[in-house]
């Protein structure tokens, strides 16, 4: 087919959908990725607000220690002691961190990797390395149509998930915090029952429900109200776009998918001219910083979210901060004490490799879906995600160098390929990042998902990425 039937139509479908909902939804999205710096602002600020909000209203640091109001308790589990436990907002990883640090970055990133695919696209075509099936340059606005479109139908399913997603934060707010912060000492009763633990499924003691703690004097309608417009800005409308945002993005691997691109004659080649070893496949650098850099902030809220679930629920646990990094101090000490006599033994058996039971005090098998559910969800949909874009592009272009092999020189049109440089197509280098290889990227997951299980394995995480950042940093300088 030619080019410029190809141009014609693209232009045809794309007045054609120009008014549609999604393809508004899909403008909308746009526009907020070339405003990208400015959102991240916006929800920095927004978090910051919270944070101020938490202190006027007397929740950014709450004390629980199982008195409610109306000389009701909460108890332990049969067999556990609760402890007073800080629960307050300032405190609560998934609350003040996220939302006004790793939130605000991973949706920056988010947006900057949405605004990089166009210009992916241009860099493609003008480098010959997104050619026709017969290795002809093609037509700029039809292939840059095509990804609109494919775009444009990805909108449905975003538009789902965000439904359905901010129905769940809704439901959740008003089961977990509204029903019990605005009770009466009849209801609350009611809702305590026979003697409700500090490990039910469903509900969770922490800022939220301050006002039915014995020991504040918060009013139930100004915790409530803070609780509800923490929940929009951060549960439901910040939840909405990182599962939505990650689901939107199996439409770029599915666009470079080897097959789609077949179907509108079209092949993703390498550019052996390029002095790098990916051989070309550095300008998918852009999107994948962004793209990688949001899929591990997500995993890191994932696993904060998660083990502030966890926390909360954990009977003998003070502190999230004691929860998770307990073994540190007496670790160091040991180092500084016996460094000579140390073992590897001795570290693991220092608490650090205690699993979430036996933190937690549930019985193996009970740890209830409302704690680990939106968190293992959201870990598994950005593994998933990152697995399917990387792999439909790494065998698109795999699959384009064995076809620019086979060629031969000369192939390409306007090209000035020779022998030698196709001879550089054996040893390709697809992975676009150079600031980390798919090996380390890998270890960092396989460490988060092992902190599912292992939750002081974060301590071992943070002391790697701080080592890793100390090591980039001295090597900057250095060169």
């Amino acid at each position: 087919m030619a080019n410029d039937e190809l141009g014609d139509r693209a232009r045809q479908r794309s007045e054609s959908h120009q008014g549609s909902m999604w393809a508004r939804m899909d403008r909308a999205v746009e526009h907020l990725a070339d405003r990208f710096h400015g959102v991240a602002v916006g929800l920095f600020l927004v978090g910051l607000l919270l944070a101020v909000g938490s202190f006027l209203t007397g929740v950014f640091a709450v004390e629980f220690d199982g008195q409610l109001k109306y000389g009701l308790r909460i108890t332990a589990p049969e067999g556990h002691t609760l402890v007073p436990k800080q629960v307050g907002f300032g405190f609560a990883p998934n609350w003040f961190l996220t939302g006004a640090f790793l939130l605000p970055y991973a949706i920056m990133q988010l947006l900057k990797a949405r605004l990089a695919v166009e210009p992916l696209i241009e860099t493609l075509i003008e480098r010959r390395m997104l050619v026709t099936s017969v290795f002809e340059r093609p037509d700029r606005d039809a292939v840059i149509e095509a990804w609109r479109e494919k775009s444009r139908q990805m909108m449905p399913v975003v538009f789902l998930v965000v439904v359905v997603v901010f129905g769940l934060a809704v439901y959740d707010f008003v089961s977990v915090v509204a029903q019990w912060t605005l009770a009466d000492e009849t209801q609350l009763i009611a809702l305590v029952g026979d003697g409700v633990t500090v490990h039910h499924k469903d509900y969770e003691f922490d800022w939220s429900v301050a006002a039915i703690f014995a020991s504040t004097e918060i009013n139930p309608w100004v915790n409530v109200v803070f609780a509800g417009v923490a929940y929009l800005a951060i549960a439901a409308l910040g939840a909405c776009f990182l599962f939505a945002g990650f689901i939107y993005f199996f439409v770029f691997g599915n666009f470079f998918s080897h097959q789609n691109l077949r179907k509108h004659e079209l092949q993703l080649i390498p550019n052996p001219k390029s002095e790098d070893s990916r051989c070309g496949f550095e300008v998918f650098e852009e999107f994948f910083d962004s793209f990688i850099q949001a899929a591990v902030v997500a995993a890191v809220i994932a696993l904060g979210m998660y083990l502030q679930n966890i926390y909360l629920r954990a009977p003998e646990q003070g502190h999230i901060a004691s929860m998770v990094l307990g073994p540190v101090q007496t670790i160091i000490e040991d180092l500084m004490n016996n460094a000579s006599e140390l073992k590897l033994g001795d570290l693991l058996g220092s608490g650090m490799l205690e699993n979430v039971y036996e933190l937690s005090g549930y019985e193996f098998g009970g740890v209830p879906l409302q704690v680990f559910g939106s968190a293992v969800a959201l870990l598994l949909i950005v593994v998933i995600v990152f697995g399917y874009v990387w792999w439909f592009l790494r065998a698109s272009a795999l699959q384009g160098a064995t076809t620019l092999s086979a060629r031969g020189a000369g192939s390409v049109s306007g090209s000035d390929y020779t022998a030698e440089d196709l001879k550089k197509l054996s040893q390709i280098r697809v992975w676009p990042l150079s600031w980390i290889s798919v090996n380390l990227l890998l270890a960092c997951i396989v460490v988060i998902i092992a902190c599912v299980w292992w939750p002081r394995l974060v301590a071992l995480f943070l002391a790697l990425a701080i080592y890793r950042a100390i090591v980039t940093v001295y090597k900057a300088l250095a060169g």
